[in-house]
């Protein structure tokens, strides 16, 4: 009897002490509970709050006691019905819900006996809003970097000044994911308008409409105006709060913009023109992402600059080319004046150079060079007595001298002459022969400039074909035998191989 009540003793200060543990962990859990800073609660089945730690209370603004046993969707987060997370079936799920400015990500997980019974669910409410914010920003930001980029590669590639805007308006909306963009340029007409020069994410039709100027009056109020008259980039975080956009109010509604910045282009200290951005949220240019858009924008006034002075310096060397092209007819045509006989042959010799040279596949600027040369490759010869020049019979030997010394006398004509191209050395060599034999130096193979082959190509030819002082013309049979019997030997051949090709497969004809 004495050892059963021991062992009863002992039962009972174990079930006690096992009472004590419990009561002791249940008290640590609700403790750690209640250092978490995101609110949980536990609620039934029928979503009746059964615990909830520190930060739901103080959240919800109300006491544990006045809490418990009550729907939690009557008192945080208020609202009509429970979470659609808490709904499906009891089952676990997560979901993000804006509430009171916050976005908390709602997680339900449901609690089950061994039996698979469902006993209650635990709720966490974390609060997401300044990673989502974080997060939202780091997109901005990457985003902004990757417009800065692609119109990086864009400026490389760019050719054509309306080319560009339009591409970098189509980079702002396409890659930077804004939703529209527009640049234009400051006019100096009476109104000071601004003349829209690309455009992307408007309705068609509408940019027309806007009529944005930069006069210092109400219409130029707008962050565009704003922007190309103070030269500083202008930012709006809210459309439809600022006085300044309030003529262009109903279009930010239907573009569905609520946000805007105006980068000026600038060069030499003034500005010419605008990008302007929209976004669709409200302050979506943050600091980070105005310093990239206003290195983008700098970037492409840069650009825009540099093509500018690209197509004058163009313009500048068509000029020049058209100057030279005169100067060179000129000179051409008083070789002509003085020897009737071959007038025209220059130009004609010139025009079949030029048409090779584009046979073999050279480019613009080397067929440019070899008809150049081609009007003036006899010039010399208005060094030769024109009784030779004009002389009917064959001629005798020191009157061949004569004329075998016009190429360089052609040559230091025009070595002083800079053409850009080898123009006076062509003139030199436009008689010489692969094999050597041709004058006046003699020269062999490679030696001779490609120019100056096509040149004596086609001179053949053509003195071949037509009449001379001293013999009618042989006709183009005979000049196409001679340059096919000289391939490789006197001629290039491949020159040759071009020529033939031009007459006998492309129909090629002699300008009149």
């Amino acid at each position: 009897m004495q050892d059963e009540r021991v062992a009863m003793l002992f039962m009972l200060e174990d079930m006690e002490r096992a009472r004590k543990q419990i009561e002791e962990m249940h008290l640590e859990w609700i403790k750690a509970l209640d250092a978490i800073d995101d609110p949980i609660f536990l609620h039934d089945r029928d979503f009746r709050v059964l615990r909830a730690n520190r930060a739901y209370q103080r959240l919800a603004g109300v006491t544990f006691k006045e809490l418990v046993g009550r729907p939690y969707y009557e008192i945080f987060p208020k609202m009509d019905a429970p979470l659609p997370c808490c709904q499906r079936a009891m089952e676990n799920a997560e979901e993000e819900i804006l509430y009171a400015g916050r976005i908390y990500r709602s997680i339900a997980a449901a609690v089950r006996n061994e039996q698979e019974e469902y006993q209650f669910s635990i709720h966490i409410l974390e609060d997401v809003t300044e990673f989502r914010k974080q997060q939202t920003a780091l997109q901005q930001i990457n985003h902004a970097l990757n417009t800065i980029r692609t119109s990086n590669q864009t400026l490389l590639h760019a050719q054509d000044e309306r080319r560009l805007l339009q591409d970098m308006c189509d980079v702002a909306v396409k890659t930077g994911t804004y939703r529209a963009a527009l640049v234009g340029y400051a006019q100096d007409d009476a109104d000071k308008s601004v003349l829209p020069m690309a455009h992307c994410g408007f309705e068609p039709g509408e940019v027309d409409t806007l009529k944005i100027i930069w006069a210092d009056v109400e219409r130029g109020q707008g962050p565009t105006g704003r922007a190309i008259r103070t030269g500083q980039t202008q930012l709006v975080h809210h459309l439809g709060a600022d006085p300044g956009y309030a003529p262009w109010r109903m279009h930010a509604m239907k573009l569905g913009v609520k946000s805007g910045i105006a980068l000026p282009l600038r060069s030499d200290g003034k500005t010419f023109g605008c990008l302007t951005i929209y976004a669709v949220e409200e302050g979506a240019f943050t600091p980070e992402i105005v310093s990239l858009l206003e290195e983008m924008a700098g970037d492409l006034a840069f650009g825009i600059i540099t093509l500018r002075l690209r197509e004058a310096h163009r313009e500048h060397e068509r000029r020049l080319q058209k100057n030279m092209l005169q100067t060179v007819e000129a000179i051409a045509s008083i070789v002509e004046m003085r020897d009737p006989y071959t007038s025209g042959h220059q130009v004609r010799v010139a025009e079949l150079a030029r048409e090779i040279a584009r046979q073999m596949g050279l480019t613009a600027d080397e067929q440019q060079a070899i008809h150049l040369a081609g009007l003036v490759h006899d010039l010399g010869k208005i060094s030769i007595p024109a009784d030779i020049l004009s002389k009917p019979g064959r001629l005798n030997e020191a009157e061949y001298s004569l004329i075998k010394r016009h190429p360089q006398a052609g040559y230091d004509i025009l070595k002083g002459v800079d053409f850009s191209w080898p123009i006076a050395q062509m003139v030199w060599q436009h008689h010489e022969r692969l094999d050597g034999s041709g004058y006046p130096l003699g020269l062999q193979g490679d030696e001779i400039l490609l120019g100056a082959r096509i040149l004596s190509v086609a001179d053949i030819v053509e003195a071949m074909s037509s009449h001379r002082p001293y013999r009618p013309g042989l006709g183009m049979e005979a000049a196409l035998e001679e340059i096919g019997r000289g391939r490789g030997t006197h001629y290039d051949a491949q020159v040759v191989e071009a020529c033939i090709a031009l007459f006998k497969e492309h129909g090629y004809v002699f300008p009149k």
